[in-house]
């Protein structure tokens, strides 16, 4: 693999990690908005270093590549366990409201059958 292509990759992989730092910080705003975009952006990242390695070959400087691809990793799951522990709370929080939409549906479905109040002398 000729050594600019080599760069090249290890840059990309090197974007592909920031872009991930930048997921990390969405996820922490919730910013689902910013996090799609970002995650269109990485997976064009590594569609590149797909592409690189399949037109060139394995790249001769492994270990970077090895290394540059284990925090890519790390990064990923820590931020992928942070969006399903949030998305776990949202679908506990949806639940919560729905359980109170549905007593206060109960509610006026019984206030519904309760006779309005009327006086004996209201005609009168």
């Amino acid at each position: 693999m000729p050594s600019t292509v080599r760069d090249e990759l290890a840059e990309v992989y090197q974007e592909a990690i920031a872009l991930t730092d930048k997921q990390a910080e969405a996820i922490a705003n919730e910013d689902w908005d910013l996090l799609n975009s970002l995650l269109m952006k990485r997976d064009r990242c590594i569609a590149r270093a797909e592409a690189l390695l399949h037109d060139h070959g394995t790249p001769t400087n492994r270990e970077e590549i090895r290394a540059l691809l284990t925090t890519l990793t790390q990064k990923d799951e820590a931020n992928q366990s942070v969006f399903q522990k949030r998305m776990a709370e949202l679908r506990q929080e949806l639940g919560s409201l729905s359980h109170r939409s549905d007593a206060l549906v109960s509610y006026y479905d019984s206030m519904r059958d309760v006779p309005t109040s009327s006086f004996f002398d209201h005609d009168q």
